[in-house]
């Protein structure tokens, strides 16, 4: 009975070590916002349109070609700095783009299109928050990619996405290999942290900029050091990155090795 419970511990150490790793590890990207709705059918809806003097009706606008759907309000600060890439956007060919108005004044959301331009082929009316919240919008502005069959493919931030398909693969590569300096342990690829998503966006304009995927990471390191990097070159003052996890494990085996002696000595 004494030896089963002395292997608790190293259970417990185990069960923590492989959870250390599995988010040191695991991909996620912030660009791409969670939603229990990817891959599956839109909601259904129907409301006013605040250019047209007809009903929006949801199952006569989607599952025929591909569509952006961005939730805007002229009351969000944010709406109005991401505006600029949707308009980007909407000049892409097979690429519609509709605005959902959440929870707005009509008369300054038509002025305020007016002012910034109209990249939207319709903009159904969200009156009261209930066609946001049958998407799983988690704040505004919030984007969703449709596919031909009125499939939610993504939700995404429009303003770190480069059109380059081939641009944006690079910029993806280059955020995995580059430490969070605020979380540490994750990619910036990775990482919610403001300073993160800054990196994100410096990257893809370096990339846009001609620059190749050295003279990125030479940017980045004559002001971060070598620890931006996430697999640093070997050097004398890189070996406490190279070898901390093993030192962080040779601890735990040492810890549970003398709880066990104890314990029989006890």
């Amino acid at each position: 009975m004494k030896k089963q419970l002395l292997i608790i511990p190293f259970i417990i150490f185990l069960f923590i070590l492989l959870t250390f790793f599995y988010l040191l590890t695991m991909e996620r990207n912030p660009s791409e916002l969670p939603s229990n709705l990817l891959d599956k059918k839109i909601p259904k809806f129907e409301t006013e349109s605040l250019l047209k003097n007809e009903r929006f009706i949801s199952s006569k606008e989607f599952g025929k070609e591909k569509i952006l759907v961005n939730f805007f309000a002229t009351w969000c600060q944010p709406c109005r700095a991401e505006h600029a890439y949707i308009k980007s956007f909407s000049k892409e060919k097979g690429i519609r783009i509709i605005g959902i108005n959440y929870k707005d004044n009509p008369k300054k959301a038509v002025e305020w299109l007016r002012k910034l331009g109209n990249p939207y082929s319709d903009v159904p009316v969200d009156k009261n928050g209930r066609i946001a919240i049958d998407w799983g919008v988690y704040g505004i502005p919030e984007t969703f990619v449709i596919n031909s069959n009125g499939i939610i493919t993504q939700a995404v931030e429009p303003d770190e996405i480069l059109k380059n398909q081939k641009q944006e693969l690079r910029a993806r590569d280059i955020s995995k290999n580059i430490r969070c300096m605020v979380c540490q342990n994750q990619s910036i690829d990775e990482s919610n942290a403001p300073l993160a998503k800054d990196l994100r966006i410096l990257i893809r304009e370096k990339i846009k900029e001609g620059k190749n995927n050295d003279e990125i990471y030479e940017f980045l390191t004559d002001r971060y050091g070598d620890f931006i990097l996430l697999n640093p070159p070997f050097k004398l003052n890189t070996l406490v990155l190279w070898f901390f996890p093993f030192i962080f494990f040779g601890i735990g085996i040492f810890i549970i090795f003398f709880h066990n002696k104890k314990s029989k000595q006890n």
